[in-house]
């Protein structure tokens, strides 16, 4: 519990110092963007290396809480600063990333599914809405991660357990 809380302890300190640097320097170099950016992600890294497997709540709602932090900070970059642009596309990804993770993370079967393909075309009317063809291209990717695990999870993993069903004569597997 200590290092997680040094973990988000640290990774706070330098998401406000880049949010700082964007926001009131109106620094939106590349580096401070990623400085925002790789906080995020990287403590995510740290969360997900230094709990069990079987944590997978405190997973999901760390990775979402640095999801949302990152998102909030590149929305306010996005609406205060004239040429943040860029950054906040830096950061409004991270944090896409990594409550898309958390969905993952906290969620199993068809509604991880669902709940992806939700956000990808949230994404994409936001990102027409705005006219921003990046955010476009995001929830199209989204979309179609949705749809890769469509086939490759939620229609296959039925039909195996199924197969086992018979195969087994109902001891193991679902029909």
């Amino acid at each position: 519990a200590g290092f997680l809380a040094f973990a988000s302890l640290a990774a706070a300190i330098y998401l406000a110092a880049a949010a700082h640097a964007m926001l009131l320097r109106r620094d939106v170099s590349p580096a401070v963007a990623l400085l925002g950016g790789g906080a995020a992600i990287g403590y995510v890294a740290v969360v997900i290396g230094a709990t069990a497997t079987s944590a997978y709540g405190l997973r999901a709602i760390l990775a979402a809480l640095a999801g949302v932090a990152a998102f909030a900070v590149g929305a306010l970059v996005l609406r205060r600063v004239p040429d943040g642009r860029n950054a906040a596309t830096v950061l409004l990804t991270a944090g896409l990333a990594l409550v898309t993770l958390a969905v993952g993370l906290a969620f199993s079967g068809v509604t991880i599914t669902v709940a992806w393909s939700a956000m990808a075309l949230v994404v994409v009317i936001v990102a027409l809405r705005e006219r921003d063809t990046r955010f476009v291209a995001a929830g199209v990717v989204l979309f179609g991660v949705a749809l890769v695990r469509l086939l490759s999870v939620d229609i296959a993993e039925p039909q195996h357990a199924a197969a086992r069903f018979i195969a087994t004569a109902g001891a193991e597997g679902a029909f």
